[in-house]
């Protein structure tokens, strides 16, 4: 059984292996509800209360690591190019890689709108945009919702996007509504999130799929830093 002291020790492992590639792993064992499965030269493996698993590896042995994510994980999100070829074979699906973005600069500005959490009462808005609300996807994009980590923008009454923090504490879920896109809305709903994580004495950062270079031209306008590994999320 790991310790507290020991997921301390965790964390230093992957300071020093490459703080930037595994800023989520070390945001998840400093601020969030887990427990720590696996530590030793070969690398770490935690497991989020959610039920998600991260695993990053230190060299080539990659063994120890794979032995120690769970046989009934359905989600995880592996460091290293050699543990996703791994659990491709075992049968994980797979989308495409990650960039992982952190951001490390004082508090940015928010523009002249208002940000409002948002309520059961925005649910429907939430899941027109960001999902169909039907089945395991409805329940997972309610409790979003009753997390408190969805935040709406808004122009006098008016929404104009929303965008929030996933359930292992990543931003995300960006979405500005055509009739106000190309006006910096994004910009502003990452620059509020971004300020959140800050006084919450936390490291703000998020996933962005390689192939959205919109994104990840925001996150660069936005002065957030560019890990050089990439991250695998990977589900069965």
């Amino acid at each position: 059984m790991y310790t507290d002291k020991d997921k301390k020790k965790a964390v230093k492992a992957l300071v020093a292996d490459d703080d930037l590639s595994h800023v989520d792993m070390v945001h998840i064992l400093e601020h969030e509800d887990c427990a720590l499965l696996h530590l030793s030269e070969a690398g770490v493996v935690l497991r989020h209360c959610s039920g998600t698993v991260f695993a990053a590896s230190f060299s080539s042995d990659i063994g120890p690591v794979v032995d120690a994510i769970p046989s009934d994980a359905r989600l995880i999100d592996v460091h290293d190019e050699e543990l996703f070829r791994v659990f491709s074979a075992k049968g994980y699906s797979f989308e495409e890689p990650c960039f992982l973005f952190s951001y490390h600069g004082a508090r940015k500005q928010e523009g002249p709108y208002d940000f409002r959490t948002f309520t059961r009462d925005d649910f429907p808005v939430y899941t027109a945009y960001y999902g169909d609300g039907s089945d395991e996807g409805g329940l997972e994009l309610m409790d979003d919702i009753e997390r408190g980590d969805v935040t709406g923008i808004y122009d006098g009454g008016a929404l104009m996007g929303f965008a929030g923090f996933h359930k292992e504490g990543s931003m995300g879920m960006l979405e500005v509504f055509p009739p106000f896109r190309r006006r910096g809305i994004g910009t502003f709903l990452l620059s509020h999130l971004i300020n959140l994580r800050l006084c919450d004495g936390c490291v703000p950062f998020c996933n962005v799929y390689v192939s959205n270079t919109a994104s990840i031209r925001l996150q660069a306008s936005l002065g957030l830093h560019q890990a050089k590994g990439l991250s695998y999320w990977m589900w069965r």
